[in-house]
């Protein structure tokens, strides 16, 4: 089908920048090792403090067409809809626990993406693999995924003789500058 995505040459695909990660490169993924990250009020891109999960939902949006079987078929060809893709949406939903001190150790907490989501501000939002230890984070971060959004939701949960915790929803809202299915 010439509507297909092509990672090799569709603009919003893009090849890892080069960095080398150092990580496995078969068997399984730990989730512990895929991190999210997001631009603060100062414009830094901080890891999200205590995250203890993180989801990206890819969905698409889609139209269904009914038409009437034609006169010479059968009437069952008629109780099939044809569906065409007519957008596509990216969300990703993220827990944590609160802390007291999330900022001071130079991590993204609740009070940043509170105060984010009070300013009504469009984020760079980051899903990446965790770099080896030993490997300077900064220069071998590769996003998978990078793109602008907005905070959808959040709740704060404070349950007796618990941990504090958050959740909340990053609703992608432009095609990302780098979207890597194969990392």
């Amino acid at each position: 089908m010439d509507d297909e995505l092509n990672p090799i040459s569709d603009p919003i695909v893009q090849e890892p920048s080069g960095a080398t990660l150092n990580l496995p490169t078969s068997g399984f993924i730990n989730g512990s090792d895929v991190l999210l990250a997001f631009e603060n009020t100062k414009g830094e891109m901080k890891g999200l403090a205590s995250c203890t999960e993180h989801t990206c939902n890819y969905e698409s949006e889609t139209k269904e067409r009914a038409t009437k079987a034609p006169i010479t078929s059968g009437v069952d060809i008629s109780m099939f809809s044809d569906v065409d893709v007519t957008g596509l949406k990216i969300t990703i939903s993220f827990k944590g626990l609160r802390t007291y001190d999330a900022e001071a150790n130079g991590a993204n907490g609740f009070g940043t993406l509170l105060n984010l989501w009070m300013q009504r501000k469009k984020i760079t939002v980051e899903c990446f693999l965790r770099p080896k230890s030993g490997v300077s984070d900064a220069e071998n971060i590769n996003p998978y995924l990078k793109a602008t959004g907005i905070i959808t939701k959040l709740t704060e949960s404070s349950t007796a003789k618990e941990d504090a915790s958050y959740d909340g929803e990053i609703r992608i809202c432009a095609a990302p500058e780098i979207f890597n299915p194969q990392a």
